[in-house]
C-alpha cells in the first residue's frame, strides 16, 4: 500500500522517527510509532514456523511447492520457509507484526516481537517447581543478564524491525491456573503443578526467596510465630525454624484456608514486583532502544485487579491473551484494563475464532464458529470495534497454518490456510481487509 513505511508504519500521520518503535500519546488516542516516524498499530499473526510445512501430512507438498530437493537439508527448509512462503503469505496478507518465538533476524519483511525469556512458567507448558526461579536470588539477576547477553549476541538490540522484546507468555500466577485442567476452550488438557508463592517458600535457608517470605510473614502476623502456627495448624517453635524447614507445605490448603490464600496471594505480589522490575532493568541496561511488553497476561483465568495494577507499574502497554466470543466479552475485558492501568494502551496478543474441520481438526482451540463466513463476520467486528478504541494498539491473531489432530490430538490450533496453504475464505480476506482500513478505523468515531 502506497500509504505505508516498510515497517506497516501509516504515512499520513507522522511523529520523531528514533529508528526504533515506540509508544506516543496524542490527544485523541494512544499509537506506536515506527522507526521511520510514522503512525504504527499491530496488525499481527501469532505462531508462525517452519516446522508447521514439514509434517508427515504435507511436507512432500510444500517440499514440491517450494522447489526444495528431496534432501534439503533443515537450514535450506528454514532459508526457503522464510524468503519464499512467508514472503508470498505477507503479500497476500498484509500482515505488518509476527508475534512468534523464532523470526529471523535480517529478514527485512516486517516488523517482530521476540521473547528475552528467563522464566519458563508458562501455564500451557505445565512448568516443574524449578521452573519458578527464585527471584530473589543474585541467580536470577545471573539468569537474566545471560538472555540478555544472548539477545546482543544475535544483534536483536540493533534490529529497527524489532517492536519489542517479550516476557513470559502468560505464567502460571494465581492457584486456579495450576489447577489440573480437562481440556477448554483456549487449552488442552493440562495436569496439576505449583505456584510461584508454594515454590519459593518451600525453600532451604540458603534462599533468598526463604527469607523474604519469612519476613513478609512476620510483618503480617504481628512477628509472632504462633498467630502464623494458629493460621496454618504447625508448631514452629520460631520463626528461624521455618526459614530452616524445606518442603514444609507443599501443597496450599485443599480445605480452603483463607489466611494461607491470602498470605500466598501477598507474596506473589512481592515475587512480581522482583521478577517484573529486576528484568525490565536489565534489559534496558543491555538495550535501551527497544520497548519492553512484558509477560502476556492469562485473562482467561481469574486474574486479581492488584496483579493488573502491578503490572501497569512496570510495563507501559498491557499484554493479555484472552478468547472472547463476542464483542462485548472484549469490551468488558478492555475497559477493565483501561481503568486497572490508568488508560495505559491494550495489547490482545493471542486471540481468534476458530472453525472445527473433522476429521483433521475436530475440537480446534478459542471460540468456536459454525463456519468461516461467520467467523469473518466476528473478526471484522471485533477488530473494528477494538482498534476504534483509543486504548487499543493491536491484536495478534491465533494462528497462520492449522494443526491436524495426529500433531495436537485434542483442541487443535486452527490458522487462516490448511495445511496446504489453501485460505479459509472468506475469513483470510476480511484479516487482510482489515489491513487495509486499519488505520482509517483508528481515527474514526471511537467507542468508548
Amino acid at each position: 500500500m502506497s500509504d505505508r513505511d516498510k515497517y506497516g508504519g501509516w504515512t499520513k500521520l507522522q511523529f520523531g522517527a528514533t529508528g526504533f518503535f515506540r509508544l506516543e500519546r496524542t490527544e485523541q488516542r494512544w499509537w506506536l510509532v515506527s522507526p521511520e516516524g510514522n503512525a504504527f498499530l499491530i496488525h499481527g499473526l501469532d505462531h508462525v514456523d517452519s516446522p508447521k510445512i514439514y509434517r508427515w501430512y504435507n511436507h512432500k507438498h510444500w517440499k514440491k511447492e517450494l522447489g526444495l530437493p528431496e534432501d534439503a537439508d533443515q537450514p535450506l527448509r528454514y532459508k526457503t520457509f522464510w524468503n519464499t512462503k512467508i514472503q508470498a503469505d505477507h503479500k497476500y496478507l498484509g500482515f505488518n507484526c509476527l508475534y512468534s518465538n523464532n523470526p529471523p533476524l535480517g529478514l527485512d519483511l516486517c516488523s517482530y516481537i521476540r521473547r528475552a525469556r528467563t522464566i519458563d512458567n508458562e501455564y500451557w507448558r505445565r512448568p516443574e517447581p524449578e521452573n519458578f526461579l527464585d527471584v530473589f536470588s543474585d541467580d536470577f539477576v545471573e539468569a537474566c543478564k545471560n538472555t540478555c547477553e544472548q539477545m546482543v549476541t544475535e544483534g536483536r538490540d540493533k534490529d529497527p524491525y524489532l517492536l519489542a522484546h517479550a516476557l513470559t507468555d502468560s505464567p502460571i500466577l494465581v492457584e486456579y491456573e495450576s489447577r489440573p485442567f480437562p481440556a477448554g476452550f483456549y487449552h488442552k488438557s493440562l495436569p496439576g503443578t505449583t505456584t510461584w508463592s508454594v515454590r519459593i517458600r518451600n525453600l532451604g535457608a540458603d534462599a533468598p526467596g526463604k527469607k523474604a517470605y519469612v519476613e513478609l510473614m512476620q510483618q503480617r502476623y504481628s512477628n509472632d510465630v504462633t498467630n502464623f502456627n494458629a493460621a496454618y495448624n504447625t508448631d514452629f517453635e520460631s520463626w528461624d525454624t521455618l526459614t530452616q524447614t524445606k518442603d514444609w507445605r507443599l501443597v496450599t490448603d485443599p480445605s480452603g484456608n483463607i489466611h494461607e490464600e491470602r498470605d500466598n496471594h501477598a507474596f506473589l505480589l512481592a515475587i512480581l514486583d522482583r521478577a517484573w522490575g529486576t528484568q525490565v532493568r536489565i534489559i534496558h541496561e543491555y538495550d535501551p532502544n527497544h520497548l519492553i511488553i512484558g509477560d502476556t497476561l492469562n485473562l482467561n483465568s481469574p486474574l486479581p485487579d492488584d496483579i493488573i495494577e502491578l503490572y501497569a507499574k512496570h510495563f507501559s502497554i498491557i499484554t493479555y491473551q484472552y478468547y472472547g466470543a463476542t464483542w462485548e466479552d472484549h469490551r468488558l475485558v478492555l475497559d477493565r484494563l483501561r481503568d486497572l492501568s490508568g488508560g495505559l494502551p491494550a495489547f490482545s496478543a493471542d486471540s481468534s475464532w476458530s472453525v472445527c474441520q473433522p476429521p483433521h481438526m475436530p475440537d480446534t482451540l478459542g471460540p468456536q464458529c459454525a463456519n468461516y463466513t461467520i467467523a469473518a463476520e466476528r473478526l471484522t467486528e471485533v477488530y473494528h470495534a477494538s482498534f476504534s478504541r483509543p486504548d487499543f494498539i493491536g491484536w495478534g491473531w491465533c494462528g497462520w497454518m492449522d494443526q491436524w489432530e495426529t500433531e495436537e490430538p485434542e483442541k487443535q490450533h486452527g490458522g487462516l490456510q490448511d495445511a496446504f496453504g489453501n485460505w479459509h475464505q472468506p475469513l483470510a480476506d476480511a484479516f487482510k481487509q482489515f489491513g487495509r482500513d486499519m488505520y482509517a478505523c483508528a481515527i474514526c468515531e471511537r467507542t468508548t
